[in-house]
């Protein structure tokens, strides 16, 4: 049975600030669901070209986003996944980002404090090409995740696919 895209209810907090250091649980879904990045067969997911293309780019936010960390994530045949921490020092100095409880490692920078979880758990699902709400606010996750996909759509119709979207 297909998930039915009009059956999700949006998990965006209205008036909420998502430049706030957080962890926020994204998704972002290929348009119209097609099985763009790879397959699964016998319950592994194969990754094809571009899906390898979208591990490089995803792995390539930190570089873009200094006060960003990649916590678990995972391509999937018409999706990705993946837990965004923004960790900003400026609003907890010193903050350290330590080893969550998923296996997941990451540098730590600073000494003393560690950045707290917030319970905020957004996804983001929704197509930011149109930008319907004002500019973006640097270093916020829509930011982010409009850099991430615009690099991707870039990269894929220069060099794999011109009519990707």
């Amino acid at each position: 049975m297909r998930y039915h895209r009009c059956n999700r209810k949006n998990l965006r907090l209205r008036g909420y600030d998502y430049s706030r250091n957080g962890f926020y649980f994204v998704t972002i879904c290929t348009k119209g669901m097609c099985d763009f990045f790879g397959a699964v067969r016998n319950g592994v997911m194969g990754l094809n070209e571009l899906g390898c293309a979208v591990v490089r780019f995803w792995n390539q936010i930190p570089v873009h986003f200094t006060d960003v960390v990649l916590d678990e994530w995972v391509v999937m045949p018409n999706h990705v996944h993946g837990v965004v921490v923004i960790n900003k020092p400026d609003v907890l100095e010193g903050a350290r980002h330590e080893k969550t409880g998923v296996g997941a490692r990451h540098e730590k920078t600073g000494v003393g404090a560690r950045h707290e979880k917030t319970g905020v758990g957004a996804r983001h699902g929704a197509s930011l090409h149109v930008n319907r709400f004002g500019p973006l606010n640097p270093q916020s996750l829509s930011c982010i995740i409009n850099h991430f996909k615009g690099a991707v759509t870039r990269n894929i119709h220069k060099n794999y696919d011109p009519h990707f979207s």
